[in-house]
């Protein structure tokens, strides 16, 4: 029998076609042989990232392939600049590996900031991100991925993590999670972002108050320009905020103007919220006026402390009151939606009341002002008084789920962990905590910070008055507790003048700090006279965090480890009148004798003499004039860890 050429080409084919499709067939096999079933393993169905606060797992897409399950607290992900994300990672392969993560996003202004593990032990530790894989990653055509994280997963192992997403005021965008071993596993998930409709955004925090300008103190990160005009406040208006910073409302005459109705109008649907704190009404004040856009549109509290809104049907302005009494100078969060028929007023998270309600306050004040700080229907009367955070505006009805998204921003920073007598607060000043033989506190918060004065800027909580005197290009950060202080390495420090201790007294140092370039030789803290050097200082030296100081050219150091560039580092230096002992994160390293004989010295913060100063972020600086015991700086290192439960 003879074929033709055609024929012999087409049975040829054939049997390549049919040899691939065998070797895939073979090899999907051997994969399938070392994978475990989702039959044969059990993933979690949600954690507790407290005793009562459940992360449930809501979002995974389609497994099919893939033998790294990844699954995140959501899908879609609502906030205003930046989202937390909850997620897992559980192996169904059968052997231990290595394995990397990585975020991909499709909008250039998105990105991973950070990412946590979150530990059986109950405890988040802070992953390094870096460009160094394991495994080899293909690009993905229209998205650009974050650095890397790397981790070691076992068979049938789920390991749990938080990250934290950036991204641009009103924009929404898929991103991916994928995870990949160096064993062949492999998972992704695509999730979403969405902060559409934010049409103003005051946050008042230190970096979004510009107290130099004279017409646009109060700054808009909605990007819409809706920048604000204060009238009688100042930078000593600032004080510690539900979210940052926060700005204090006399009840007189302080306001703030954002502009004109048509500035946000057309608004046919609209949310407005904000956190307020207020003691009740200030003197000859019938109304805690919060946010007016326009006389037809306005939140407040009433006479009574409830939460009220006003909207004008076309008409006049219809006032309705929900909740109860607010008034009771604890902060609160409050926010008013018009889907189009209904009026929705939501306080703490919860909906107070839905009503039907007419909206035409667009077409009646187009060119009426807006403000914050007091009701636009009576401003002689309707004045706030208290303290005001976080306001937004958005043209659009947030949903039930922003809402308690939004809501939860603010409550998760200062959220109080209660089991049995423990109690552990996260990310608020650790004010009037181990305040026995404290000499100087210094915690860079809004509220600790007169930017205003031109010696005394850093305000000492101690009770001492140590005040500080800033030099060079200091500025606000954002801190491991609260605020932190930058430095840009090169001509900027503090100056405390004689904190109330001598050489030959026991002392105990703390602070907080990041170093960006750790190779560096750079002052943290420096208490001593320039002449020999002799007092105590907290260094790094060729990467490595140190407690001690030198004396006529010997060296009285005690080293802790090499610290990472851009991670927050807890060191505490301690001299018990014979030896410098060092603790780093609450972890003791060691001692060294050490001969203290400075009488009396002024404190410097980023300087060692005229140079090596300090290139970073420094938080939550401590001078005790006793030995804090191993226990007590534990204490102090727990302050700034956070810690989580898992079930």
């Amino acid at each position: 029998m003879s074929f033709s050429k055609t024929t012999k080409i087409i049975i040829a084919t054939i049997i390549v076609i049919g040899g691939f499709a065998l070797f895939y067939f073979f090899q999907n096999k051997s994969d399938e042989k070392n994978m475990f079933s989702l039959g044969e393993f059990n993933l979690p169905e949600s954690f507790f990232v407290d005793d009562e606060t459940e992360i449930k797992f809501e979002w995974t897409d389609d497994n099919k392939g893939e033998d790294l399950i990844i699954q995140s607290d959501k899908k879609s992900y609502f906030g205003i600049n930046k989202s937390e994300i909850y997620f897992s990672v559980s192996s169904l392969n059968k052997d231990a590996q290595n394995f990397n993560l990585r975020f991909l996003f499709g909008e250039e202004s998105a990105k991973l900031e950070k990412i946590e593990k979150i530990n059986s032990g109950g405890i988040t530790s802070e992953l390094s991100l870096s460009e160094n894989t394991f495994v080899k990653f293909d690009s993905m055509d229209g998205f650009s991925s974050s650095l890397y994280v790397g981790d070691i997963i076992q068979p049938e192992q789920t390991n749990y993590y938080k990250a934290v997403i950036a991204y641009n005021p009103n924009t929404k965008g898929e991103f991916y999670i994928e995870a990949k071993g160096d064993k062949g596993a492999y998972g992704l998930l695509d999730p979403w972002y969405n902060s559409t409709g934010l049409v103003g955004y005051w946050s008042f925090d230190g970096n979004d108050m510009d107290w130099s300008a004279t017409t646009a103190e109060v700054i808009d990160r909605s990007g819409q320009g809706n920048h604000g005009d204060a009238t009688n406040m100042t930078s000593a208006s600032v004080d510690i905020g539900k979210v940052g910073q926060a700005l204090v409302f006399d009840g007189v005459d302080d306001s703030i103007s954002i502009g004109i109705g048509t500035d946000y109008f057309p608004m046919d649907t609209f949310s407005m919220c904000s956190w307020v704190k207020s003691p009740g009404l200030a003197d000859g004040m019938t109304l805690n006026g919060i946010l007016s856009i326009t006389y037809g549109l306005s939140i407040s509290l009433d006479n009574s402390g409830r939460f009220l809104s006003r909207m004008d049907d076309g008409v006049t302005a219809i006032s309705v009151s929900a909740g109860d009494n607010l008034a009771d100078n604890e902060w609160h969060w409050v926010c008013l939606t018009f889907d189009g028929i209904n009026r929705h007023m939501f306080v703490d998270g919860v909906n107070k009341l839905s009503t039907p309600t007419t909206w035409l306050g667009t077409t009646r004040w187009p060119t009426n002002a807006g403000n914050i700080g007091y009701e636009n229907n009576n401003k002689a009367l309707y004045k706030f008084n208290g303290s005001i955070d976080e306001v937004l505006v958005y043209n659009r009805a947030l949903s039930v789920d922003e809402i308690s998204a939004l809501y939860k921003l603010g409550t998760r920073k200062s959220q109080v962990k209660t089991t049995g007598s423990n109690k552990m607060k996260i990310n608020t000043s650790t004010v009037n905590r181990l305040t026995d033989g404290l000499v100087g506190h210094w915690t860079f918060d809004g509220a600790d910070m007169d930017w205003s004065s031109t010696t005394a800027e850093v305000l000492d909580r101690s009770g001492n008055e140590n005040n500080g005197n800033v030099f060079g290009e200091t500025k606000s950060a954002i801190g491991k507790i609260g605020q932190a202080l930058e430095f840009n390495g090169q001509n900027d420090y503090v100056l405390f003048n004689n904190p109330q201790i001598t050489g030959s007294e026991v002392s105990t140092f703390v602070s907080w700090f990041k170093v960006d370039d750790p190779s560096r030789l750079q002052m943290i803290l420096y208490w001593g006279n320039f002449s020999d050097y002799l007092g105590m200082m907290q260094v790094i030296h060729v990467s490595t965090a140190k407690c001690g100081g030198t004396y006529n050219t010997i060296n009285y150091w005690v080293d802790t480890e090499t610290v990472v560039a851009g991670e927050w580092n807890h060191l505490a230096c301690v001299y018990d009148g014979t030896n410098v002992l060092a603790y780093l994160n609450g972890v003791y390293y060691g001692s060294n004798v050490y001969p203290a004989a400075v009488t009396s010295s002024s404190l410097y913060l980023s300087r060692y003499d005229a140079t090596k100063y300090f290139n970073g972020s420094i938080d939550e600086v401590r001078i005790y004039n006793r030995v804090l015991s191993p226990t007590e700086i534990t204490e102090l290192y727990n302050m700034g860890a956070k810690k989580i439960k898992i079930r």
